[in-house]
């Protein structure tokens, strides 16, 4: 679903996102500006899923799934509410901003921002140590099994 919107195959490639400026975020807060556009949709990575904004942003990936279910897109989805697909839509949403924050430069002991190349080389990393941890998770599953 948000696959679709933003243009990624793999929620990794969401680390790229740009998000809202500050600026316009405080202006929908306060009523002042017409907030999210769907034609540059943009999440707010920073603040909480709960803002006015994000939850703006996921009324318009809702209503974008409704409509294509409408049109028989997404057949393998079940038969459900309008509910259950908004919680769909938040948890991606959701798992969006994660993979978005991690991408972000950290600060090292020393004091220094991280460089792009650090930043990936972590990215990397932690990557291939979530796949063993999953692997080693399996390979139990299926000895414990038989």
């Amino acid at each position: 679903m948000l696959r679709d919107k933003f243009g990624i195959t793999k929620f990794e490639q969401f680390s790229s996102h740009i998000p809202p400026d500050n600026r316009a975020i405080a202006e929908y807060a306060a009523n002042t500006s017409t907030g999210p556009s769907a034609d540059d949709l943009c999440v707010d990575t920073k603040g909480k899923i709960s803002s006015k904004w994000n939850q703006k942003v996921i009324d318009m990936l809702l209503e974008s799934v409704l409509e294509k279910r409408q049109g028989g897109a997404y057949a393998e989805l079940p038969e459900r509410s309008d509910g259950y697909f908004r919680d769909i839509v938040t948890k991606q949403v959701e798992r969006a901003r994660v993979y978005w924050k991690q991408a972000q430069a950290m600060v090292k002991v020393d004091g220094q921002r991280e460089s792009p190349a650090e930043v990936e080389q972590r990215m990397v990393t932690q990557k291939l140590k979530k796949d063993a941890i999953a692997r080693a998770y399996t390979r139990r599953q299926s000895v414990s099994y038989y």
